[in-house]
C-alpha cells in the first residue's frame, strides 16, 4: 500500500505544482479560474486523505486508554495477558507511510507550518 500512496502523493504534488505554474503564467481569465478550482479540489482531496490518516494515528493511542478504563480486572488471566500485549502495542501510534521514508504526519505538518 505504501507504494500506491507514494505514487498518489507524487502525482498530486506534480499536479498542484503544474496548476500553480499555470495560474502564474496565464493571465486573469477563465483559465486561471479553472486552475484555481481544480487546485482547491486537489487540496480538499489531500486534506480528506491525510485527515483520516491523522485520525487513525490518534485513535490507535486511544485503544490502550479504552482497555485501561474497561473492567479488565474481571477477565481471566489469559485475557489479561492478551490485553497487556495490546496495551504495550498501542503505546506507539499507528502511521500510514508514503513510500519508504515519509509518513503522513510529517507531510501534513509540513503543509500547515
Amino acid at each position: 500500500m505504501s507504494r500506491l500512496m507514494l505514487i498518489d502523493f507524487a502525482v498530486a504534488s506534480m499536479q498542484m505544482a503544474t496548476l500553480g505554474l499555470q495560474m502564474i503564467v496565464s493571465g486573469v481569465g477563465w483559465q486561471q479560474m479553472f486552475a484555481l478550482e481544480f487546485l482547491i479540489a486537489m487540496l480538499i482531496q489531500l486534506f480528506l486523505f491525510y485527515w483520516h490518516a491523522n485520525e487513525i494515528m490518534l485513535q490507535s493511542v486511544e485503544v490502550a486508554k479504552a482497555i485501561w478504563e474497561s473492567d479488565w480486572f474481571e477477565y481471566s488471566e489469559d485475557i489479561k495477558k492478551s490485553l497487556v500485549l495490546v496495551i504495550l502495542r498501542c503505546q506507539k501510534p499507528l502511521t500510514l507511510s508514503v513510500g519508504p521514508g515519509l509518513n503522513t504526519a510529517k507531510i501534513s505538518k509540513s503543509l500547515w507550518y
